[in-house]
């Protein structure tokens, strides 16, 4: 069996259980969101909040996942985003806002943050999505550094909160990576 015929099997389970995976997605927010709910106050409140900060990342992951599977389902597959099955486009993104909402509902956020955190997530997928399948690796790089800079910027223009310098200095590197990454010749 080829690596192909791997991902073509693999792709056609994945499609003929998108429901279900749209199902556990939605869990993954709501189950988070209660086991912090069940620890937040307290001696447990570190542990909620640990907790919730897992839920958010494995959030985050699998909207990645998702886009990445996009990106290989446009590379090997020749498919487009309207060939895909809606309920797997919805799975990654109904994870992530049944997470931020409902964390938020529990460790609250102001409407701002969230709605930040949201759009940065959405706009990331987009960008990605969109993007050829030969260069969507480097735009996750590029993102990843641009993101990191602007969470720094974020942080001190709306929290208040001065970057320190190994804060400047772990954006420049990730900005001077991305750089790297993006606009090195090749050859």
């Amino acid at each position: 069996m080829t690596l192909r015929d791997l991902l073509t099997s693999f792709s056609l389970w994945v499609d003929a259980h998108a429901l279900a995976i749209l199902l556990v997605s939605v869990a993954w927010g709501l189950l988070g969101t209660l086991l912090a709910r069940l620890t937040q106050g307290g001696r447990s409140d570190q542990d909620g909040r640990l907790i919730a900060s897992v839920v958010i990342g494995g959030a985050v992951l699998w909207l990645v996942l998702g886009v990445v599977a996009l990106g290989l389902a446009r590379l090997l597959f020749n498919k487009n985003l309207l060939d895909i099955n809606a309920l797997l486009l919805l799975a990654p993104l109904a994870c992530v806002l049944t997470s931020v909402l409902g964390i938020r509902r529990v460790f609250p956020l102001s409407g701002l943050a969230s709605v930040r955190t949201l759009g940065d997530v959405a706009g990331f997928a987009v960008a990605l999505a969109l993007s050829p399948p030969a260069y969507a690796g480097r735009s996750f790089a590029a993102y990843g550094g641009v993101y990191i800079a602007a969470s720094l910027v974020w942080m001190w223009a709306v929290e208040g909160a001065r970057p320190d310098w190994a804060d400047l200095l772990g954006a420049g590197l990730a900005l001077a990576g991305a750089s790297v990454i993006l606009w090195m010749p090749r050859g």
